[in-house]
């Protein structure tokens, strides 16, 4: 059975002219208020940016088989303990039976400090993942399959943002692929390596310009930290991922293994098991790449209205 990706281009436009519409609401109402944060934080602090993708992935989530799943959204019900602090609040979880089938982590940056935040939010990026394996790894969750976990970004497509930077290390030379890389190639870097490190199971990365407010246009860097392949990676049959697993747990055939699934985790192996087949493609294709002796540089697609 085929992922369904629910027109995922056209809700993905509509979530672009969310953000900016209600960054430059929030930014208004504060000038109003008399209370305007510093900077670009105006339009930040408002929480609701990136509302939008949330409806995305909610809508992928009940159109692919979780259909019952429990679907978290409201800050109130958005913590899991973590093992060096103690909560972490995230921006959509989903629960099935007390299982915890995914975590996603939403974010966004604009322009002009991309230098400082970009290092804020890979160290975040990094942490937050770190956090969360070990937490469990120490069954806070209780024992269970490995839960998905996503992270997307948006970044604003801007001069600044596709520039090329350089770096000063005076000790040890930085990894080539950093090199005169601008902001946007870097984050598109990081996502690829989020992934191939299994921090997560899957790293988004989408661009767009300001003037996107109206028709919702936003690009991608590379095929591997695309909307599209992140919401799939590839086509496959439910039922056979989900023997798969079960095989290695039972030590038997997969198509033995895939009868024997206890009923009440039937759904969730099936949404786990679909992107651990996207994250093996993923990985494979990314230790490919970085084998070569010159890393090629990925073509920008743009997606806009009709």
């Amino acid at each position: 059975m085929a992922l369904d990706l629910v027109d995922y281009e056209q809700k993905a436009r509509k979530a672009v002219k969310g953000f900016w519409r209600k960054r430059k609401e929030a930014t208004q109402k504060q000038i109003e208020s008399g209370k305007t944060d510093q900077g670009e934080r105006a339009g930040v602090t408002s929480g609701k940016n990136m509302d939008g993708f949330v409806d995305l992935v909610v809508d992928i989530v009940r159109a692919n088989g979780l259909t019952h799943a429990e679907i978290h959204r409201r800050r109130a019900v958005l913590t899991l303990p973590g093992y060096f602090r103690p909560t972490k609040l995230w921006d959509l979880l989903v629960i099935h039976k007390g299982e915890l089938i995914a975590a996603v982590e939403l974010k966004s940056q604009v322009g002009p400090s991309f230098g400082n935040n970009f290092n804020n939010r890979t160290e975040e990026a990094i942490g937050t993942a770190h956090d969360l394996w070990t937490t469990y790894r120490e069954e806070a969750f209780g024992k269970q399959p490995r839960p998905f976990v996503g992270w997307l970004i948006m970044v604003e497509d801007d001069s600044k943002s596709r520039s090329p930077v350089k770096d000063a290390s005076p000790h040890f030379p930085i990894f080539v692929e950093f090199e005169n890389a601008s902001y946007l190639e870097r984050y598109d870097l990081l996502c690829q390596k989020l992934v191939q490190e299994q921090l997560y199971t899957t790293a988004c990365l989408i661009t767009s310009k300001r003037s996107a407010a109206s028709r919702g246009e936003f690009s991608e860097m590379s095929g591997m930290t695309s909307l599209r392949y992140c919401n799939c990676g590839s086509r496959c049959c439910y039922s056979r991922a989900a023997g798969v697993i079960w095989a290695g747990k039972l030590g038997r055939g997969s198509s033995q293994a895939s009868a024997r699934i206890p009923a009440r985790h039937r759904q969730s192996v099936y949404f786990v098991s679909t992107i651990c087949l996207t994250r093996a493609v993923a990985v494979n294709t990314i230790c490919s790449w970085r084998s070569a002796t010159t890393p090629p540089k990925a073509p920008v697609t743009s997606v806009s209205a009709d």
